[in-house]
């Protein structure tokens, strides 16, 4: 079994995308307003494809379902479908402003679809890059949707200035929109429901208008303004640099690893599931038994649950820092 998997970026064209997946990271990607890598997928028919190893060539949805429990973790024996979606999102115009769902709207609502909690940590940002998330003051579901037919729904709603770093929690219910200049590392539910609340005007290629969804997102929207949308990160103790908990939810668990020297799988979780790795600044060489990978800035890649005990990550500059994310308190329980 492997225990390092690295997949091909789906990448998604969007009325919104720019080109900074080929300007910073020298990716070599597709013609057009590329918005959206999905780097690890099982949604839908998006399918990461694995592109090392003996396993490549095929699906992740493929092998995971063949060696579940090698691949995923004991945890994860019933499962049927893989919990988590990592994308990188490059607005070069506004995103809509919009809202998801959780888990027991769409189960009673839209049960072809999944509930979607996501959270952004900030890559990059331009001058004056902006993030919309939850209200400036409290409301209800009558004075906004007034608000959303005068055309003013962009009024009353909380503005952040990013910087790269930064976390954004984004809770189903919470108003949010992604402002034009940032790059965000998206760790998000393996769900794409979206309920549009405003899109600026804005047309698709046939030149209709984009459709919106008010009256879902009337009925899933927290009008509080106590939503924390920037919890504040958790210094704990790691003994080969720095490790920050940025999140642990019921859904996922992501720490900052901020490292100069060698360490293992196991030093980052004792229990056997995977791990998604994602590269914010540096090099890495990742080896398991006889599986030696090289990735760089801007990568993701899987260790699975059979190397995480096995593998170990060696730094190969003086300062990487990595975002790894973990399964959360849902199934740790």
């Amino acid at each position: 079994m492997q225990g390092i998997l690295r997949f091909q970026p789906i990448y998604k064209e969007t009325i919104w995308g720019g080109r900074k997946l080929e300007s910073i990271y020298q990716r070599n990607i597709p013609t057009g307003k590329i918005g959206e890598s999905w780097e690890i997928s099982d949604y839908g028919q998006d399918l990461s494809i694995i592109t090392n190893g003996v396993l490549a060539g095929k699906s992740f949805r493929e092998c995971y379902k063949q060696y579940k429990q090698d691949i995923l973790g004991t945890m994860f024996a019933d499962t049927k479908r893989f919990p988590l979606l990592v994308k990188i999102i490059d607005a070069d115009d506004w995103l809509s402003v919009q809202v998801h769902p959780d888990d027991a709207y769409t189960q009673k609502y839209a049960p072809k679809k999944f509930g979607k909690k996501e959270t952004w940590y900030v890559l990059q940002t331009d001058a004056n890059a902006q993030i919309i998330c939850g209200f400036e003051e409290e409301t209800d579901k009558e004075l906004y949707r007034q608000k959303i037919l005068d055309n003013k729904a962009e009024i009353g709603l909380k503005h952040f200035l990013p910087n790269p770093g930064d976390l954004f929690m984004i809770e189903p219910g919470t108003i949010h929109a992604i402002g034009k200049g940032n790059l965000l590392l998206e760790v998000q539910q393996s769900s794409d429901c979206t309920y549009r609340v405003y899109d600026y005007g804005r047309k698709d290629k046939e030149g209709n208008l984009r459709e919106l969804h008010i009256d879902r997102a009337l009925e899933v929207l927290n009008f509080s303004n106590k939503n924390d949308v920037t919890p504040k990160a958790k210094k704990i103790a790691f003994p080969h640099g720095e490790r920050v908990v940025l999140t642990h939810n019921d859904k996922y668990r992501m720490d900052l690893f901020t490292v100069s020297s060698s360490f293992t799988s196991q030093q980052v979780s004792p229990v056997r599931t995977f791990q998604i790795v994602s590269i914010v600044e540096g090099t890495l060489e990742v080896t398991c038994e006889q599986e030696v990978e090289k990735f760089q800035t801007g990568d993701s890649f899987l260790i699975s649950a059979y190397g995480s005990d096995k593998v170990t990550l060696v730094p190969q500059v003086t300062r990487t820092r990595l975002v790894v994310t973990l399964p959360g308190l849902d199934w740790l329980a």
